[in-house]
């Protein structure tokens, strides 16, 4: 075997040394940064699910904006028919509706609407056919043309029908109930919640220059439901009226204050538990970096005053 100089020997030993040093005190300072690491990353993922979660109760505050609605001219729809002794009309009543709100709404009939005539002298009413309200869905802040047809069937001959064709500016009554549905999506879960408005509008016609006036609505439960008093608080537009009337479609302070809570529920417990985690995370991070500064520190004053006795 071939011997290598003592001097020699000593510089080979102490270079091992010090490398098996470095390699033992290296070692667990990568594993604290790799853990120091995943914290601060699992720190950042949670600080950004709390923006968006403090952004979207910003985006649904208040929890629901009323939808504006524009009464649009209405229109008859083809020319007047006349079947043993019926005359038949169908006429169009539309709106423009916007959606203020960050969430899809969408409508629909609850129950089938009515159509009614109104008789002078003492604005009596009479059924003369229905009303039916085509299903329509609103898009988050968008805009949708609603349309309402209207089938109107009168006796020819019958003396309500002379009377309502021969006033100076015939008033048609239509009662609507409509069912309009919600439906919120926050993280992955979603609530639903729904309003029934039961309305009740007026507008007058000319049969003879085919035209159709503005529609007026008012909401029948503020009424009671009563359809007398709902009725006798409509104003008609004139027939001649270029402007439609804006109304808001609004739902009742209970239903208001319900979504409200659910809303705070869902989005108060993902703001408060992803705020805490990302805090929890990156204080636990700042402390394992904090004790490995501390480790390597000692570390080297420990190397420093060996190579000082050596």
């Amino acid at each position: 075997a071939i011997c290598c100089p003592k001097p020699f020997r000593d510089k080979v030993g102490r270079a091992r040394f010090a490398l098996r040093e470095h390699q033992r005190v290296m070692a667990p300072s990568a594993r604290v940064l790799f853990c120091a690491g995943l914290l601060l990353v699992a720190s950042a993922v949670f600080t950004a699910f709390f923006a968006f979660s403090a952004a979207m109760l910003v985006r649904l505050t208040p929890v629901y904006r009323p939808i504006t609605c524009t009464l649009l001219p209405g229109k008859l729809v083809g020319a007047p028919s006349f079947d043993d002794g019926w005359i038949n009309v169908t006429g169009l009543s539309q709106k423009r509706c916007s959606n203020p709100n960050s969430y899809r709404m969408s409508a629909r009939e609850k129950a089938p609407g009515s159509a009614f005539a109104m008789i002078e002298p003492g604005s009596r009413l009479k059924a003369i056919g229905d009303v039916k309200l085509q299903p329509f869905t609103l898009e988050q802040e968008g805009e949708v043309i609603t349309n309402t047809t209207m089938q109107v069937h009168m006796r020819m001959g019958d003396n309500d029908t002379m009377s309502f064709m021969e006033a100076a500016a015939p008033r048609v009554v239509t009662e609507e109930v409509v069912q309009t549905e919600v439906e919120i999506g926050m993280l992955g879960r979603s609530f639903r919640f729904g309003m029934v408005g039961h309305r009740i509008c007026g507008f007058a016609i000319s049969p003879l220059e085919r035209k159709v006036g503005h529609a007026n609505c008012v909401n029948a439960d503020d009424f009671g439901g009563n359809r007398t008093a709902a009725v006798a608080a409509l104003t008609f537009p004139d027939v001649d009226e270029e402007r439609g009337l804006t109304q808001e479609v609004v739902i009742s302070d209970e239903l208001f204050r319900w979504a409200t809570r659910r809303r705070d529920a869902v989005l108060g417990a993902s703001i408060g538990v992803s705020g805490g985690l990302a805090l929890a995370s990156l204080a636990a991070a700042v402390i394992l970096l904090r004790r490995c500064g501390a480790k390597l520190q000692a570390r080297e004053c420990i190397e420093k005053s060996k190579g000082a006795d050596v």
